[in-house]
């Protein structure tokens, strides 16, 4: 394989044409700040050394002639947002017609589907179906072991201690990244469907304070409900430093912009990031428990927050 033909291993699942939006200059080579809360970590790097993991979108199946199709589809839908990405950023507006907030629209079900806490949910939805249909009792268990031509005495086969171990959190459902992507490709139609059933507005930053994260679409709801795109009271997206998009259920006006609502909705982003932060500087704002501004990110904590923190 030559260097001109050399295979993609570092798979974006933010895009880089994304990314720039968060640099310093909006550009290709421009820089960015990321900010690893988990970690602990802040370091600054080029949108093409961010936000990706090697062989994320890489299907090994012997049915699949190309391993990496997946993300030559997401390539060529990158292709058809980018030049809309930069040109929002360089002239630090909102979508101007219709068509600009349309195609918005459609890439946010792609970019839901293709982040690492996509994978999550629906691991943790699947093993919940799983232990309701498998666990529900020791006799639909058993059922399950003969239909798999597996013994009640083989090892980790016993009732009691998968139940056990389900209930302490020690059992983790994992697949290959053709399933997540099988399950996403499902998702697609009913999630564009959801999103146009929205009403959408949005926010602009001259100065460009919003941040990024490696969960960009955050959505706030019914307090002790599983919130999801039909119930969602406030769904938000940065598409980039300057532009903050947001849907409600009904026409809403956007509220008045200050430095405090910057702050409360990068706190928010916080609070629902997978791991990454990305940011143009490497002190910026966001909202602390008491309701102060703060830029130093070493001081952020999730557990300062209250299970619901309302986003606006």
């Amino acid at each position: 394989m030559t260097a001109a033909h050399k295979e993609a291993r570092a798979h974006h699942y933010v895009p880089q044409c994304w990314l720039l939006g968060f640099t310093d200059t909006g550009e290709k080579d421009g820089m960015l700040y990321v900010t690893d809360l988990k970690r602990k970590k802040q370091w600054r790097c080029k949108p093409s050394e961010a936000g990706h993991i090697r062989d994320f979108n890489r299907v090994d199946d012997p049915s699949v002639s190309d391993p990496n199709a997946i993300e030559k589809i997401l390539a060529r839908v990158e292709s058809a947002i980018a030049p809309l990405f930069k040109t929002l950023c360089e002239e630090k507006r909102g979508p101007k017609d219709g068509d600009e907030l349309g195609l918005l629209v459609e890439y946010l079900a792609v970019q839901w589907i293709r982040v690492p806490t996509f994978r999550a949910f629906v691991g943790e939805f699947t093993l919940a179906q799983m232990n309701a249909d498998l666990l529900g009792s020791p006799e639909a268990w058993q059922r399950a072991l003969e239909k798999a031509g597996t013994s009640p005495d083989a090892p980790g086969a016993d009732y009691e201690s998968i139940v056990k171990a389900v209930k302490s959190g020690h059992l983790h459902f994992d697949a290959s990244p053709g399933f997540y992507l099988k399950q996403g490709a499902l998702q697609l139609q009913w999630i564009d469907a959801a999103l146009k059933r929205k009403k959408w507005g949005w926010l602009v930053s001259e100065s460009g304070q919003f941040i990024g994260s490696d969960n960009p679409i955050t959505m706030d709801g019914p307090e002790g409900q599983p919130i999801g795109f039909q119930n969602a009271g406030l769904l938000l997206y940065p598409v980039n430093r300057h532009l903050l998009l947001y849907a409600t259920p009904e026409p809403a006006e956007p509220p008045f912009l200050t430095t405090k609502l910057i702050a409360r909705h990068n706190s928010f982003l916080m609070m629902f990031a997978d791991e990454q932060i990305y940011s143009h500087r490497p002190d910026f704002h966001w909202l602390h428990a008491s309701g102060k501004c703060r830029n130093d990110w070493t001081l952020f904590s999730r557990e300062d927050f209250p299970p619901i923190m309302r986003s606006w």
